[in-house]
């Protein structure tokens, strides 16, 4: 069974970071109050011009397409937390992407040959 919830806190004093020491685990560093957002909406905004937005957001949502519901859902929130044109750019994209999946489902199923019965 898959977690996603990631590794555990663990406090700063029982990491170690040394190489010869790590065990190979990866530990979780808790962020406190920081914001995880901020500089990913200001880089999206203000570092971005609109094409390279648009190949942003087609790569995402052209990655995102095959995953999990849950997983595509907790995707285009975070990004809607990064900026709300941000997560609506990939939802919208992604919504796209699976109609038109489901479309080529749908014609390939129905463009298979049915055998005769003898």
């Amino acid at each position: 069974m898959c977690r996603f919830g990631g590794p555990s806190p663990s406090a700063k004093e029982s990491v170690s970071w040394h190489k010869e020491e790590s065990s190979g685990d990866v530990a979780r560093y808790e962020t406190g109050d920081e914001d995880n957002f901020s500089q990913c909406g200001y880089f999206f905004r203000h570092v971005l011009g609109p094409e390279e937005r648009e190949r942003l957001t087609d790569n995402i949502a052209g990655s995102l397409v095959g995953a999990q519901e849950f997983l595509q859902l907790r995707v285009v929130a975070n990004f809607a937390a990064a900026d709300q044109q941000y997560g609506k750019m990939v939802k919208d994209k992604l919504l796209k992407l699976k109609l038109l999946k489901d479309r080529t489902t749908t014609a390939k199923a129905s463009s298979v040959p049915q055998r005769a019965k003898m």
